[in-house]
């Protein structure tokens, strides 16, 4: 069998070494064997262009906040760089009020924006806890994010909320039945699970926006809901990870996002019940 160290091919006639296993070196010239020189190629070029083999994951992941430092300050110098007569004063006091709508909203915001970002997350690793391989599970969530392109042309055809709701809770339920079977139970779990999460989404956003017909309450209600909404969503990775953690599977977790899709479509109604009836 013939496995490549280095530029050059060494043979290995009575070897069985599975080369799957063998962890990425943290400097080029260790020794690592590869099953083919294409897998060499791609790792070479992981090595030398990702940030991360130079610096540490931890140090890449800091310098992503840069940008909005820089994003910081910029607002900064340009509030004080604007002419006085130029700022806009407010000629109304706006009255921050919490009501039932406004949780409602927040909460709607939050548990689809807990979903999808737990499901970007974690699918690809959840994929090939199914059996997927790690090519397959990249491609799958690719497909994931994709297919949520066209969520808001249905959303157009079809504005009646009520009527879209339950198209929601049943692409939840069957997306995530899919996602157990290998195969095309994969793909089919990755196209219906990205289409409905971004129709939420959108929908999300158009019961904001469509919450009242003063500008100052929806700007309020949309400040509300989409700040405390992410910082729900925030805990939802986190969440799943630990109890896949904790009870070695990713049963548990995945129950636990069905859960949530309930609850979810429930807010939803109670939601569009609220709006109506103002």
């Amino acid at each position: 069998m013939q496995y490549w160290r280095g530029h050059c091919p060494i043979e290995y006639p009575n070897s069985h070494t599975d080369c799957s296993h063998h962890a990425i070196p943290s400097h080029p010239n260790d020794q690592l064997l590869f099953p083919d020189y294409e897998s060499y190629c791609r790792y070479r070029y992981r090595y030398y262009l990702t940030i991360g083999h130079y610096l540490g994951w931890t140090t890449a992941m800091q310098l992503l906040g840069l940008p909005a430092g820089f994003a910081l300050l910029a607002s900064v110098f340009y509030r004080h760089a604007l002419p006085t007569r130029s700022r806009v004063t407010p000629t109304t006091n706006v009255h921050w009020k919490l009501d039932r709508s406004t949780t409602l909203l927040a909460l709607f915001m939050g548990c689809q924006s807990l979903i999808f970002y737990t499901l970007t997350t974690w699918l690809p690793t959840i994929y090939q806890a199914f059996g997927a391989s790690a090519t397959e599970a990249g491609t799958l969530l690719s497909v994931f994010q994709l297919v949520g392109i066209p969520a808001a042309l249905v959303l157009t055809y079809r504005w009646h909320f009520q009527r879209l709701l339950p198209l929601i809770l049943l692409g939840y339920l069957v997306g995530l039945t899919c996602l157990l079977w290998r195969g095309w139970g994969h793909w089919l779990s990755a196209i219906i699970l990205g289409f409905t999460c971004s129709l939420v989404f959108t929908l999300a956003l158009n019961l904001i926006a469509t919450s009242s017909r003063q500008v100052t309450v929806v700007a309020q209600r949309s400040a509300i809901a989409q700040s405390c909404g992410y910082l729900l969503a925030a805990v939802g990775p986190l969440l799943l990870g630990q109890l896949n953690h904790i009870f070695a599977s990713w049963q548990p977790g995945l129950l636990l996002i069905g859960g949530l899709m309930i609850l979810t479509v429930s807010i939803g109604y109670a939601l569009v019940t609220t709006t109506h009836q103002q």
